[in-house]
């Protein structure tokens, strides 16, 4: 709601009232130019795609690792007689709905 009001409506009314002249967009043009918003906006973007593309070379070439392994420690990822009722799928999601990370044992 206070993102909506200009510096008078803000000043003079209480912070729950309804703004008597919405002004987001001089807000947004304030806050873009004064508070360098744009620059903080390209950096997160920045940082945002470069965290994510150096994640995705290196989750590719550790999957390309594990499809190549052989030996001793060699896993059969996908084992072909597998069926769905075998996997942990619908367990694991009824347990992860429960909220038992807020209650503190003991």
């Amino acid at each position: 709601m206070v993102s909506l009001k200009d510096n008078d409506d803000f000043t003079s009314n209480p912070i729950w009232a309804l703004p008597k002249h919405i002004a987001i967009l001089d807000n947004i043009n304030f806050a873009w130019t004064t508070g360098t918003l744009g620059t903080s906006f390209l950096n997160t973007i920045l940082y945002a795609s470069s965290g994510a593309i150096v994640a995705i070379i290196l989750a590719s070439l550790a999957a390309y690792a594990l499809v190549r392994l052989e030996g001793a420690w060699s896993v059969r990822l996908v084992p072909t007689d597998l069926q769905w009722h075998d996997l942990p799928f619908p367990d694991v999601f009824a347990a992860a709905l429960l909220p038992i990370h807020q209650y503190q044992l003991v």
